[in-house]
């Protein structure tokens, strides 16, 4: 069989769509509607490339040009939901090879220093034999498989009383769960987000920091380009206004993905939003037939109150990894030394986007 690598083109679009949308773990970040999404909003240069194996494409591999530090290189997904290179057969090691090759030959030719790779679980043993770091945890998040899950039995069965009180108080106080989709409503919902992370980075911030944007222009990106995938709801009574969400349609997949919440912190601590917007999304992945939905990038920690609550969903904690590549060896030093402090807990891991931590 022949192997060979070819960069993403005009041509072979449609071959990469193909397998990001049959592969089984394909998904919404790997499609090229994200890709754009990403280039526009914040201007990263790809190095996007397919895998043949003969004529059939059996491998996406979705780069951009970053930087760790001082050392330029290529990272898999910056700024995404699932940052994770796709392979379409798990039996066959030439692929990962023919991966590893391609990656070496776009070091050398643009002159970088490193590559990090993303992984799923599945897939961190993909690379063993080959000149690439340990992989090492980047994350995770938390996956409800409604295949397993009946509506009725998470309901029923894996919430407790409070829990269902929690849900029910939005109904009876009178807060439905509206769809957005006038500009006006999207400029509301914006403007909370923009407000609510600015106050939940509030203790992060450096001096001099500026807020949270409140143009909001990735998550707007978004909703402008994917229209029909992407159902933006705000939950309110009247003008008052409790939370709001949106969340992220890969049909091909059958798979949701929860992409933004937030809540009104200024009403009584007895509304919990994120509760009845969770199950919002819970009953309308189930009611569109899809077979999971992820509820995003949850802390590795089982004592963390959002692993907790998201757990009480039946979701599963999933973990994602990344590996790195480099024949740089000042670049390697420098990894080790990272990695020891690391271990000793001098500095925090290594994100999914590819930087160190603070």
């Amino acid at each position: 069989m022949e192997y060979r690598a070819e960069e993403l083109n005009d041509s072979n679009a449609s071959d990469w769509d193909h397998l990001n949308n049959t592969a089984t773990d394909g998904g919404f970040c790997q499609g090229l509607k994200w890709k754009r999404v990403l280039e526009r909003t914040f201007g990263y240069s790809p190095c996007y490339f397919l895998i043949y194996r003969d004529r059939k494409p059996v491998a996406l591999c979705p780069f951009y040009k970053a930087k760790i530090k001082w050392f330029s290189g290529l990272i898999t997904l910056p700024n995404s939901i699932y940052d994770h290179v796709i392979v379409s057969d798990k039996q066959d090691p030439r692929i990962t090879r023919s991966m590893h090759d391609r990656i070496r030959e776009l070091l050398r030719k643009e002159r970088l220093s490193f590559a990090t790779i993303g992984l799923t679980a599945e897939m961190k043993d993909y690379f063993l034999g080959l000149p690439v770091s340990t992989p090492y945890s980047t994350g995770g998040n938390h996956v409800l498989n409604l295949q397993g899950n009946s509506i009725d039995n998470i309901w029923n069965s894996l919430f407790a009383k409070h829990q269902r009180q929690k849900i029910r108080r939005f109904d009876k106080d009178g807060f439905t769960a509206d769809k957005v989709d006038s500009t006006e409503d999207l400029d509301i919902f914006f403007r909370y987000y923009a407000k609510n992370m600015d106050r939940k980075n509030f203790d992060r911030k450096l001096p001099g920091e500026k807020p949270y944007p409140p143009e909001c222009k990735f998550e707007r990106e978004i909703i402008r380009s994917y229209k029909d995938e992407v159902v933006v709801v705000m939950l309110r009574r009247k003008d008052e206004i409790a939370g709001g969400a949106f969340f992220l349609l890969f049909r091909p997949g059958r798979k949701m993905y929860f992409r933004v919440f937030w809540p009104n912190r200024d009403l009584p601590n007895a509304y919990s939003s994120w509760w009845y917007l969770s199950w919002f999304g819970v009953k309308l992945a189930y009611d569109l037939g899809f077979s999971s939905l992820c509820f995003g990038d949850t802390p590795d920690n089982p004592n963390n109150v959002n692993y907790v609550n998201k757990a009480k969903f039946g979701a599963q904690f999933q973990r994602r990894y990344g590996a790195i590549f480099s024949e740089d060896g000042i670049f390697n030093l420098a990894y080790k030394g990272l990695r020891f402090a690391q271990q000793h807990k001098l500095v925090s891991h290594i994100s999914r986007s590819g930087h160190p931590g603070d």
